[in-house]
């Protein structure tokens, strides 16, 4: 802790220090994938599809589900190679 009685951020004590970028880079992406699968998964999606809906486009939960599960594993088996790679 710093004298303001906060976690001091550079000292890494929360695991997550700035030379860890494999574990920044599969939070970034962890947060990212929940948008991309379900339609609920992020507020961003929400918005686009009430802005179809009112262009008189209608997408489905499971209608979007079905790209976004394709769309999910392609992004996971991505990740998972860049970590395991070091890309």
């Amino acid at each position: 802790m710093n004298h303001y009685g906060l976690v001091d951020e550079s000292s890494g004590s929360l695991g997550f220090g700035s030379q860890n970028v494999s574990a920044w880079v599969a939070l970034a992406a962890g947060s990212t994938l929940t948008g991309s699968l379900t339609i609920l998964g992020a507020a961003s999606t929400l918005i686009i599809v009430e802005e179809a809906e009112k262009e008189g486009q209608t997408v489905g939960f499971f209608e979007f589900a079905k790209v976004g599960i394709l769309v999910t594993v392609v992004t996971v088996t991505v990740l998972y190679f860049s970590l395991i790679l070091g890309i």
